[in-house]
């Protein structure tokens, strides 16, 4: 093995001792995240083999979760998005990459999930409702409701609830990773924000900026 070869084997392989997880509420950009990584050339986990999971993380069964994780270098979406599971993960790899994507505020962050859910769920016809949410076919018939309860409480879609969740969540994510150099809050939609993930994860830029794969489907 020549001198280049053996470089890239290691580097390789301490790349993929060091997890990536991006625990950043839904629709805060986990999409462009995921495309920003894969375009560097990380192995990036499909999102729907990672809901399928969320039962089972929900109720504290990790196995099939660290399965997961073995097979892959980096993570976006549910069930790491799930406010306070990032604690879990940090206890599962201290030595993973964090990055908490957030978007200007509350007010948008709110406007784009509701219009999303709107769109995915409800054909775009408003916010949906509890029988729009179990009629979804997305993962299994159920999934939408039974996620979105679990995650945010039963009363849906209730304005000030959420606001207040997804602000807590990058209060406690801030409030826990402080003092610890492994966490990188990042708005996307921030000139210099992909130039600061590569600088965190330590590779070379393939761009300037991130990726907006879709802005409708950037959850």
């Amino acid at each position: 093995m020549g001198i280049r070869s053996l470089q890239i084997h290691i580097s390789t392989l301490i790349r993929s001792k060091r997890k990536i997880f991006g625990i950043g509420l839904n629709k805060t950009g986990t999409t462009s995240l995921g495309k920003a990584l894969s375009d560097l050339g990380y192995h990036v986990a499909p999102q729907q083999e990672g809901e399928i999971l969320f039962a089972d993380v929900i109720e504290g069964r990790m196995n099939k979760l660290k399965t997961y994780c073995r097979k892959y270098e980096a993570f976006q979406d549910i069930p790491f998005s799930m406010p306070g599971f990032y604690k879990k993960l940090y206890a599962l790899y201290p030595n993973a990459r964090f990055i908490l994507t957030t978007r200007n505020n509350s007010d948008v962050w709110y406007k784009s999930l509701t219009e999303f859910h709107s769109r995915v769920f409800n054909n775009g016809n408003g916010i949906p409702n509890k029988d729009d949410l179990l009629a979804s076919n997305y993962i299994y018939k159920g999934y939408a409701y039974e996620s979105i309860v679990k995650l945010f409480g039963a009363e849906l879609y209730n304005e000030k609830f959420y606001k207040a969740i997804y602000d807590q969540h990058i209060e406690d994510v801030s409030n826990f990773f402080d003092g610890k150099p492994n966490c990188k809050t990042l708005n996307i939609s921030e000139p210099n924000s992909y130039l600061e993930m590569c600088d965190f994860l330590g590779v070379n830029p393939k761009s300037k900026v991130f990726p907006h794969v879709n802005k409708m489907n950037d959850n």
